[in-house]
């Protein structure tokens, strides 16, 4: 396996290990999502807002560089559900950079003439999204359920160590945990999943992933 994929893991886990440390002390969470607070925080943007969508941003392009390895490490087969979430993880990785990317690039901007527009300004700009997928149906269900398929096919394989599996599969349920949040509007639930999986099981678990592909790349595991 490749060790360029190896260093791209490791990436992956500094980024969301970014990424949940940016979340907890941006100052937008603290606000109602919609609310004038929220918007005004927003156009203000905060560095550790830009910090926050930079780290999902760059997360999710490593990402998609490891899942191949991935694949093959979890015994992916042609036409197999290993394959098939592999699939899905690409499709919701990109999804997910070009999201954070692009509200990166646009998102102050628009929450500044949402702050100071009229009542139909607001209307007209809240009508649509900068966001590819509001409801998080690519975003974290399909990475989702790309992580509780090569997870859970590496345990039943044997392909991947006990604790580095269950470890992803804790990240899988945590993706589903904050995709049902969005689903529901319970923010809570988003928050508690992002804390979780951004500060602890994500990033620990693309490191484990980083080792396991450097070992066998050397051949040694």
């Amino acid at each position: 396996m490749s060790r360029f994929a190896a260093f791209l893991a490791a990436a992956c886990a500094l980024a969301y290990l970014g990424t949940g440390i940016f979340f907890l002390v941006d100052p937008s969470s603290a606000h109602p999502a919609g609310s004038d607070a929220y918007w005004q925080a927003l156009a203000a943007q905060p560095v550790e807002r830009s910090g926050f969508l930079a780290c999902f941003g760059l997360a999710a392009l490593f990402a998609i560089g490891v899942i191949p390895a991935l694949g093959r490490m979890a015994g992916a087969r042609t036409g197999d559900p290993v394959q098939w979430g592999c699939l899905l993880g690409l499709l919701g990785y990109a999804v997910t950079a070009i999201t954070y990317f692009r509200l990166l690039g646009g998102e102050g901007r628009r929450a500044a003439a949402v702050a100071a527009g009229s009542q139909d300004v607001r209307d007209a700009i809240l009508s649509f999204s900068i966001s590819l997928d509001t409801q998080g149906w690519l975003i974290f269900g399909c990475v989702g359920l790309f992580l509780a398929l090569v997870n859970g096919a590496g345990l039943v394989r044997g392909l991947l160590p006990r604790a580095v599996g269950l470890l992803g599969l804790v990240a899988a349920l945590l993706y589903l945990v904050a995709f049902g949040g969005l689903l529901s509007g319970d923010q809570g639930l988003v928050k508690i999943a992002a804390g979780a999986g951004g500060v602890g099981v994500g990033p620990l678990w693309w490191l484990c992933i980083a080792f396991l592909i450097w070992k066998r790349s050397e051949g040694k595991a």
